[in-house]
């Protein structure tokens, strides 16, 4: 499906402000798709959405077992995987593997693209799987709202937002309300502090130091809270 798709999928998301690379392979199983993701999975960014199975055979079990290689390359990325039409028989039941397999791989969301094209036939030619240009638009927003939908939970505006309350000193606020952000840590001293979005990036306030993080990666799930050191000279954050 993807081969015809991915312009109209590049394209969309791209406009959306995605940095995207989407792409297809003729014929491709799921277990030759891993290797392609232990190759690529360096230069992925934080979520992969996969469309894979509509070439497998229609033993599920042999399914959910590559889909478990698969999520072993894919190792914290947010990952999508679509379901397929029932386009033949079989299909049902590499469907329910897929399904299944989420409540394996906590980082695993289905998005359930078969139930899309029953609701629009015309999305499908006549074998009821490979895409017209209208299915391909269709893949397009589909796709855009699966991960708009799963970076809205998590990212707000970019910009952090910080304003003292009661006693604590207006230090260099800034911007407008980040939906992103998490509560700061305690202050440093009498007049510094710290916040950090849920995505990990840290913002020093007043005369609080300035801290690197460990690693330069962002963590795969958001960032939920944070405190200070006994000393007031680190950070602990925590993820979900």
């Amino acid at each position: 499906m993807m081969v015809g798709a991915a312009p109209a999928v590049n394209a969309a998301l791209t406009a959306d402000g995605w940095s995207t690379r989407a792409s297809g392979f003729v014929g491709l199983h799921t277990d030759a798709a891993v290797g392609l993701f232990q190759q690529l999975r360096p230069t992925m960014g934080s979520v992969a959405v996969v469309e894979l199975g509509a070439n497998d055979c229609c033993d599920g079990g042999a399914l959910g077992y590559q889909i478990d290689r698969a999520m072993q390359a894919l190792s914290g990325l947010h990952v999508i995987w679509l379901t397929m039409p029932v386009f033949r028989p079989g299909a049902a039941a590499l469907n329910q593997a897929i399904w299944a397999a989420a409540q394996r791989w906590p980082n695993l969301a289905i998005a359930d693209w078969g139930a899309v094209v029953a609701a629009n036939p015309g999305a499908t030619w006549s074998d009821g799987l490979h895409l017209t240009a209208s299915g391909d638009q269709l893949m397009a927003s589909f796709l855009r709202e699966q991960l708009d939908g799963w970076y809205g939970r998590w990212a707000g505006p970019s910009t952090t937002y910080v304003a003292g309350f009661g006693g604590a000193p207006n230090l260099n606020a800034t911007g407008s309300p980040n939906p992103g952000a998490v509560s700061g840590a305690t202050a440093y001293s009498d007049s510094g502090y710290w916040v950090t979005d849920s995505q990990g990036d840290v913002t020093t306030f007043g005369n609080a130091p300035f801290l690197r993080a460990a690693s330069p990666d962002h963590p795969a799930a958001p960032i939920v809270g944070m405190a200070s050191t006994p000393d007031r000279k680190g950070l602990l954050a925590g993820r979900c």
